[in-house]
């Protein structure tokens, strides 16, 4: 999954796993106005990084992995030649190219971290009908980063990356109903965008993705608390 769609999966994920502990222990309507805000998943990764150059090796799934000052150098010559091939592919219009350049400004991977210029390459891409791209261009628009924070638009791309199938863009597109960003608050529009997204995690998890079972759980714990508060029998 690519960076800024797993962030807004992860992100939100953890909003939503939140709310559904809150209104597990409530019979009331869950408030999610109000819910304690989660750290976003770059500031986790921030914080549970080794200090730099001391540690030579992070055992991670069983593994050594090289974590030397030499291996990070030769980790970032390969993403400034991997920027030369997007940035080449790109300009004559290649749509994965362009995401992928968009992803890299967004990230700081193989060049100076801009996220206007992410929103630049971003955009190229989601207009072209990128499901990917329409959800980091939305993310951008949601935050207000590289871009004026503008609700509307946000829900304007996230909607046309969830009538794709897209499950982030589906949570994403939820999270505005819930919040009442860009569109009217509607919860049982939330509902029902939650609602798709839970099936594609599903089949994730069937396929032993651990984070996507995760989230799964929560977004349909949130769901189910809040049909059992709204919905009559």
């Amino acid at each position: 999954m690519a960076m800024v769609e797993w962030q807004e999966v992860a992100w939100t994920g953890a909003c939503v796993a939140y709310v559904a502990v809150m209104v597990s222990s409530s019979s009331t309507q869950p408030d999610t106005k109000n819910q304690v805000v989660a750290q976003r998943p770059a500031d986790v990764q921030a914080q549970s990084q080794p200090a730099g150059g001391q540690q030579k090796f992070a055992d991670a799934n069983d593994k050594r992995i090289d974590v030397t000052e030499a291996a990070f150098d030769k980790m970032e010559k390969d993403q400034r030649e991997a920027v030369k091939s997007y940035r080449k592919a790109a300009d004559q219009g290649n749509v994965e190219a362009q995401y992928n350049l968009g992803d890299c400004y967004f990230n700081g991977k193989g060049v100076v971290k801009d996220q206007r210029e992410a929103v630049t390459w971003y955009r190229k891409a989601a207009e072209q009908g990128n499901a990917t791209a329409q959800i980091g261009l939305g993310y951008c628009y949601f935050y207000g980063e590289g871009v004026e924070k503008d609700g509307v638009e946000a829900v304007k791309w996230y909607r046309k990356a969830a009538e794709q199938g897209n499950a982030a863009a589906q949570i994403g597109l939820g999270r505005c109903y819930i919040y009442g960003e860009g569109v009217e608050k509607d919860e049982v529009e939330a509902v029902k965008w939650y609602g798709k997204a839970v099936g594609w995690f599903r089949k994730a998890a069937d396929q032993g993705d651990a984070d996507a079972h995760s989230i799964s759980v929560a977004v349909t714990s949130w769901v189910r608390a809040w049909r059992e508060t709204n919905v009559k029998p």
